[in-house]
């Protein structure tokens, strides 16, 4: 389950919701300034469709070649080895847009302690 945390806090960071958090040293949670980022209507927490909202404008930031996929280069320096690894479900090298929101809403559900669809 760190490792899903990490994939999350190092995507968050790269997208420009924190402070950068290398692939290395990426925190096991997402943290506060994580969720000021993405709380599209500022009521305090983050709702599964302000997160995968936030995260789907990302997948075509990241996608800095513009193919539709991210290829280990383009996610180099925010993921590790094994984050990457985590997100290609099929092993191919590439990260399609369905694998990379699978893992964005693993991660919003593994976040959400409460249970209550709000990260908080």
């Amino acid at each position: 389950m760190k490792s899903r945390f990490g994939v999350a806090a190092a995507l968050l960071s790269a997208l420009g919701a924190a402070a950068p958090v290398s692939a290395k040293t990426a925190a096991g949670a997402l943290h506060e300034a994580h969720l000021k980022a993405v709380d599209a209507d500022g009521n305090g927490a983050v709702s599964k469709s302000e997160y995968r909202t936030y995260m789907d404008a990302g997948f075509a930031k990241l996608d800095k070649n513009g193919d539709g996929v991210l290829g280990a280069d383009e996610l180099s320096g925010i993921l590790a080895v094994e984050q990457f690894a985590v997100i290609d479900v099929d092993k191919n090298g590439r990260v399609t847009r369905a694998e990379y929101t699978e893992q964005v809403l693993k991660d919003f559900d593994a976040a959400d302690r409460s249970k209550d669809g709000e990260l908080k």
